[in-house]
């Protein structure tokens, strides 16, 4: 998670004033398991100073997410061709 974070002040904040035309809003860190108030503070002392607001997405919100496969998509053999044709 450091490494991810260092990454990201490394290679993304410096090209901010050069390129502006893409802002960073946020940071999210996802992990599957939940933010406990220590590991909040973990990550607000990693992320202090850079003037981008982070926040901890826990494994109950990513995995609440429905599905990226869309509904017509299907992997049973005897439907998969009709799937294609709608």
């Amino acid at each position: 998670m450091e490494d991810s974070w260092n990454t990201f002040v490394a290679q993304t904040l410096p090209v901010l004033p050069v390129l502006p035309v893409l802002p960073v809003r946020s940071w999210t860190l996802v992990t599957p398991w939940e933010p406990t108030n220590p590991r909040l503070d973990w990550l607000a002392q990693l992320t202090a100073g850079h003037g981008i607001p982070t926040r901890w997405m826990g494994g109950r919100t990513w995995t609440a997410w429905p599905p990226a496969t869309p509904p017509w998509w299907s992997t049973s053999s005897a439907t998969a061709g009709s799937a294609w044709r709608g």
